[in-house]
């Protein structure tokens, strides 16, 4: 193992580790076929594998991603996911392949907006609460989060909200986005659906006393 040039050995180590692990497997009673993610940690790459056990545990995701597929369609969007904010684990995502470069594009648009947001919104919320958007990754007050960012190869990234912690994340190109009225209200319809899904109650607590 140790002659082999540097990628062989790598490659020859991953052979390895899942042979040994499909054996050992195998003499516990557990014949099923099983997929590997090959991941690190100096990239997103483990964060997509755990994304993708995450789609097949709950299965109800999937339909979302076909409701993805639409929006993206109607759309002409390029790539769309929906973000856990604390994690950076997408729950959704439409039919394409998920590129690891455009999904590192999509955490760290979300981790500068967080940052914007932790630093416009601080005074307001520590009058509130003593916590703030840095430390526990939520939009407190405002459901309906939006952001652009536009690039300098003609495509623009755009953040919806869904939830104080889901966000929708998109790639699109310039020529598409210009159609505005459409794609707000595809998102808008788009929230619905995966609120539907997970069945969060958004309207304000009333109290009597």
């Amino acid at each position: 193992m140790s002659k082999l040039p540097g990628d062989a050995r790598v490659r020859s180590s991953i052979l390895d580790t899942k042979r040994t692990l499909a054996e050992e497997l195998l003499s516990a009673g557990y014949p099923n076929h099983l997929t590997f993610h090959t991941t690190s940690m100096l990239d997103h790459t483990v964060l997509e594998a755990f994304s993708r056990v995450i789609q097949h545990i709950f299965p109800k995701l999937l339909d979302l991603g076909r409701v993805l597929d639409n929006l993206v369609a109607t759309c002409s969007i390029e790539k769309a996911l929906v973000l856990d904010l604390l994690t950076k684990m997408y729950f959704v995502t439409d039919s394409s392949p998920v590129d690891i470069q455009i999904y590192e594009l999509f955490c760290n648009m979300v981790e500068a907006v967080v940052d914007i947001s932790d630093i416009y919104e601080a005074k307001e919320r520590k009058k509130k609460q003593p916590t703030h958007i840095g430390a526990n990754h939520e939009f407190a007050n405002d459901d309906d989060t939006k952001c652009s960012i536009f690039l300098n190869n003609n495509y623009t990234l755009i953040l919806r909200q869904i939830t104080s912690s889901l966000m929708l994340v998109a790639l699109i190109h310039k020529r598409s986005f210009q159609k505005v009225s459409l794609l707000e209200y595809n998102c808008k319809c788009f929230k619905e659906k995966v609120l539907q899904a997970i069945q969060v109650d958004t309207t304000p607590q009333i109290r009597f006393s």
